[in-house]
């Protein structure tokens, strides 16, 4: 009985000591992330405020500012949604490596990383999400100059479909089953995503060039 009781606390000692060293060792690059994160939702707070006075005080008269204003509320809310989730995902380690520490000075048993593998999972979920509706409002901004500039060409349809393409692939990426792997702490990265990201990238080249080309 008490060589079984050693031989737990050993297990238990060395599980503990390998989530504080795994998870400490990821703090200062979180503990980063989330000072630039909370700086850059300042800095959007601003923005937002200033694009919302400067659509307002120019009328609604017509869609296209209504438009800007739903878009701009959208990419507002999305992002606060990622830090919020980044603000979450910071804490669950810090109270899981504080577990992990306190389980090193005590005869207490560390519980299954299990519960906090499965919040990170939601945590990476809400991310994306949040990612996904930033990136989706983001390119359709970009190819709404498109779209009036090109008005009497079939090009500016080439937009919509790499748009949509980028969004079914980001789905997909997201789909119970799919083939993930957990990069820096936050990210779920698979071949849809990377799939995602080149739609995203060529309709976002297609578009600096089309508009460039026209006002040359």
């Amino acid at each position: 009985m008490l060589q079984n009781r050693t031989d737990l606390s050993a297990n238990s000692d060395g599980y503990a000591l390998h989530i504080a060293t795994f998870y400490s060792s990821r703090l200062n690059k979180k503990l980063l992330e989330a000072a630039l994160s909370a700086f850059l939702f300042g800095v959007l707070n601003l923005l937002t405020g200033a694009a919302m006075y400067c659509l307002i005080r120019r009328g609604m008269h017509n869609l296209a500012p209504k438009l800007l204003i739903g878009c701009a509320l959208l990419l507002y809310l999305s992002t606060a949604m990622y830090w919020a989730s980044i603000m979450q995902s910071i804490a669950g380690d810090n109270a899981f490596l504080d577990l992990a520490t306190k389980t090193l000075v005590s005869d207490s048993v560390l519980p299954s990383s299990m519960s906090r593998t499965v919040a990170l999972q939601k945590n990476n979920l809400v991310i994306n999400i949040a990612l996904i509706i930033n990136n989706i409002i983001g390119d359709a901004i970009v190819w709404w100059r498109v779209w009036i500039i090109w008005r009497q060409s079939p090009v500016r349809y080439v937009g919509p479909i790499l748009i949509s393409a980028t969004l079914a692939l980001a789905i997909a990426a997201n789909l119970p089953g799919s083939s993930t792997t957990l990069r820096g702490g936050y990210y779920v990265v698979n071949v849809w995503d990377l799939l995602a990201a080149a739609s995203s990238f060529a309709m976002n080249a297609i578009a600096v060039s089309l508009i460039g080309y026209r006002t040359w």
